[in-house]
């Protein structure tokens, strides 16, 4: 992406935690360091993943993390083991539109997998970083998404599209059966819109709001909020 972001209209303040976080050390070198830089998203030789115009995705340690142009600094999922030893996580499908993020978040508790459609709004949802960490992941708290939606065991997602209202479309295969559905998430109810195993499962297009996946080799769409 090319060109000064956040846009330059509506720009905020310094965020002084940045400062804090990046230049640990005696309280004047972080005190001058966030005096002296504008906030910035991400962090310094964070790995941006997904970016729009209102907001950045990027991978802040074993976190993958975000803001919008109010840079507050917001955590989306985990990866990694758990901290119980008893399975590990991760995401994967991460889509933005405007101030939303979506993802498909996955648990393996061998041999069961359980995995999550998200979608968080960066605008509400989060913590900021904590003052006075030493490094990505020990400043994040994880926070609660704004929808999700639980897949049956082992049933994982196989492509994902996104709207700019929050409205999150996906394809889902279940390995045992061979059967993909096509489903949508809106603000109020999760539909299905196909299900077969003829479904191509790297099919999904969202243009405006008309969706369309390919089936038994045709193109099928439908209109969604």
């Amino acid at each position: 992406m090319s060109g000064h972001w956040p846009p330059r209209r509506g720009r905020i303040a310094a965020l002084p935690l940045v400062g804090a976080l990046l230049f640990v050390g005696t309280p004047a070198a972080a005190t001058s360091a966030a005096s002296h830089a504008r906030a910035t998203c991400p962090f310094p030789h964070a790995k941006v993943v997904r970016a729009s115009s209102l907001a950045r995705v990027f991978r802040a340690g074993e976190f993958l993390a975000g803001c919008s142009r109010d840079h507050k600094i917001k955590t989306i999922a985990h990866e990694g083991s758990l901290e119980d030893g008893m399975g590990s996580e991760d995401y994967a499908h991460v889509r933005v539109a405007g101030t939303w993020v979506a993802f498909e978040g996955t648990g393996y508790f061998l041999p069961i997998t359980e995995s999550l459609v998200t979608v968080v709004d960066l605008r509400r949802a989060g913590k900021r970083v904590e003052k006075g960490t030493t490094g990505y992941s020990n400043g994040f708290r994880l926070t609660a998404p704004a929808r999700i939606v639980h897949l049956p065991s082992n049933v994982h997602v196989t492509d994902l599209e996104l709207r700019n209202s929050g409205t999150v479309a996906w394809i889902q295969s279940d390995p045992a059966t061979g059967q993909l559905a096509v489903r949508v998430r809106t603000r109020h109810a999760t539909t299905d819109l196909a299900a077969g195993a003829d479904i191509d499962p790297a099919s999904l297009h969202l243009k405006g709001t008309r969706l369309s996946w390919m089936q038994a080799g045709a193109e099928h769409s439908a209109r969604i909020a």
